[in-house]
């Protein structure tokens, strides 16, 4: 077994299962694992922790999570340096892991690098759509349940595509079927969150609220979650249609009752998309439809990737 453990990808399930597998491997008491998530602790807590003798125990295991300090660009290098030292020569009693699920890394800085060298790097492909909707058609299979293509379809547009959330949409679809053998659309629509939505307007505030910072940390989550950028390019296109669709409506003296039934939305959905209406003037919105369907089209036509792509267009507004 190594010391250091580096996992990576966007199957936070697979990761996550991965990582308990080692935990239970090791077969340590509760209080010699500790978790770091690095978006409230320091790295260097982690590292301090990683030199400490385990506690009535041969074996100890440090969990670092959000481990922004690996991905390009990054500008926070408070604790890098006392990482790097402690990889040259790990403690043999700690088992270090390190989980980067949804973290863009830079496999050429000398951080990575050096934890390359000091143990094992596992990278956690992401499923393909035939894959996804495979695991998903077997987990109503395993309990003799079939689900219909446009459900599945409309199920991934719900969740994006996160296992996680994926599991727990899966139970409580089981749960509310009961005796029914098939999973309708009208069941997805009924049982299943719509992160997308959620997940989309809280980028959007952000953008909105123009605070370069949340719109990073929000696209982050989303990638994190699951989502492609191409998905969101689509998500983000959805919502500024709305918003254009809005203002046509509104200068036609249309109620709002009428808008939020033509937008298919409830009324309290409609009451935040005409705020955010208010804060767009006609042309900035007609600008952004044209920008991201330029870039839809760059990016199909292998002009420009999708990550830089999202990038320009994400802080271009």
């Amino acid at each position: 077994m190594e010391n250091v453990y580096l996992y990576k990808g966007k199957e936070e399930l697979i990761i996550r299962n991965k990582i308990d597998s080692i935990v239970s491997s090791v077969k340590i008491p509760s209080f010699n694992k500790t978790i770091y998530d690095l978006e409230i602790s320091l790295l260097s807590e982690a590292v301090n922790d990683c030199y400490t003798i385990p506690l009535m125990g041969k074996k100890k295991i440090v969990i670092i999570r959000n481990p922004h300090f690996l991905e390009k660009n990054n500008s926070n290098n408070n604790g890098i340096r006392s990482l790097i030292n402690y990889l040259r020569k790990p403690n043999d009693d700690c088992i270090l892991i390190i989980d980067a699920t949804g973290i863009e890394i830079d496999e050429k800085s000398e951080v990575y690098l050096a934890i390359e060298k000091a143990g094992e790097v596992s990278d956690t492909k992401n499923l393909s759509d035939v894959e996804m909707k495979g695991w998903l058609k077997s987990q109503f299979i395993m309990k003799q349940i079939l689900i219909d293509e446009d459900a599945i379809n409309l199920f991934f547009e719900y969740i994006g595509y996160n296992l996680v959330r994926g599991k727990q949409e899966v139970d409580k679809l089981i749960n509310y079927l009961g005796d029914k053998k098939t999973v309708s659309i009208k069941d997805i629509e009924t049982v299943v969150t719509d992160y997308g939505e959620t997940d989309i307007f809280s980028l959007t505030q952000a953008i909105n609220d123009k605070d370069k910072a949340l719109v990073h940390k929000k696209y982050r989550e989303l990638i994190k979650n699951g989502y492609d950028q191409i998905q969101l390019l689509n998500l983000i296109y959805k919502m500024f249609k709305n918003l254009y669709q809005i203002k046509i409506m509104l200068a036609q003296g249309i109620n709002k009752n009428e808008m939020a039934s033509i937008l298919g939305v409830s009324p309290g959905r409609y009451y935040y998309l005409s705020r955010d209406a208010s804060k767009f003037d006609m042309e900035t919105i007609e600008k952004t439809l044209y920008n991201i369907t330029e870039l839809d089209y760059r990016i199909k036509t292998g002009q420009i990737d999708k990550a830089t792509g999202m990038d320009l267009l994400l802080f271009g507004m």
